[in-house]
């Protein structure tokens, strides 16, 4: 009996001896490895890659998630590895890095996205006369009809027309450069309400001259006339001064009956 339990003595001391061995041994590669020699960035600020006279060419995988990549943008996965570069259309933030706009992650490389060009003059989307383009890189939204483009001052009017990204085209700068431009703006549809942080009500109306603004005197006008005060549309004040006004008469206001 005693034999036994001198047995299991030893055998729990050893047990106890290997744990703390491989633990041990464990942190040890931590520290020993490219962090003992300073040759990746530390994930704890405690000294600068590169300072102990060894290459900073490896990089860091921090606890918390990531990797920090050498400041050089070159880094070795291996000893025996070749090295790699960040690839120059991507960005970092120091941790990991991410593709640029057009490309997509694969890997450790950017392939840039496949994007139709047309190679003529694009074929209108949703009308025989009606055609949407913008310019690779640019997000205005040209309208063109007959031959001729007019921009969209804003997303508000974009929507407003009843307009949606998927029916515009994208084309190279070349190709809507070639449009010549009508100087004006796409207006608001007409019956559009409007107001500003001054908060009077405007109807977008025909005018003799184009698409004018009139007033709306009154809520109770509003009510009367059945407007909808979910339809009123929130806009910047020198947006809505782009529609000329005849001013506070009957040319320039709402008053009910007359609605239009």
């Amino acid at each position: 009996m005693k034999r036994y339990w001198s047995l299991r003595f030893l055998y729990i001391v050893f047990i106890a001896f290997v744990s703390v061995f491989f633990s041990v041994n464990s942190a040890d590669a931590h520290r020993s490895g490219c962090h003992r020699w300073h040759s990746c960035p530390s994930d704890t600020g405690s000294y600068s890659c590169g300072d102990a006279g060894h290459p900073c060419q490896y990089p860091t995988y921090p606890k918390s998630g990531g990797v920090i990549y050498p400041p050089s943008g070159y880094y070795k996965d291996c000893y025996d590895c070749p090295l790699k570069k960040v690839p120059s259309n991507a960005h970092t933030s120091g941790l990991d890095w991410s593709c640029n706009i057009g490309y997509r992650k694969v890997a450790k490389e950017c392939i840039k996205v496949a994007i139709s060009k047309p190679t003529s003059t694009p074929k209108p989307i949703q009308s025989s006369s009606v055609l949407l383009l913008r310019a690779e890189g640019d997000s205005t939204v040209y309208e063109i009809i007959n031959g001729v483009k007019t921009p969209y001052r804003s997303e508000a009017s974009f929507s407003a027309n009843g307009r949606r990204w998927g029916m515009v085209s994208v084309v190279d700068r070349q190709t809507l450069d070639a449009y010549p431009t009508s100087g004006t703006f796409v207006s608001f549809p007409i019956g559009t309400l409007m107001r500003s942080q001054l908060h009077f009500i405007w109807r977008v109306s025909q005018g003799t001259d184009g698409t004018v603004r009139k007033w709306i005197k009154t809520s109770t006008d509003f009510t009367l006339c059945k407007f909808n005060w979910k339809n009123v549309i929130t806009l910047p004040e020198e947006e809505i001064q782009t529609y000329s006004w005849a001013g506070a008469n009957s040319a320039g206001t709402i008053e009910y009956p007359l609605c239009d």
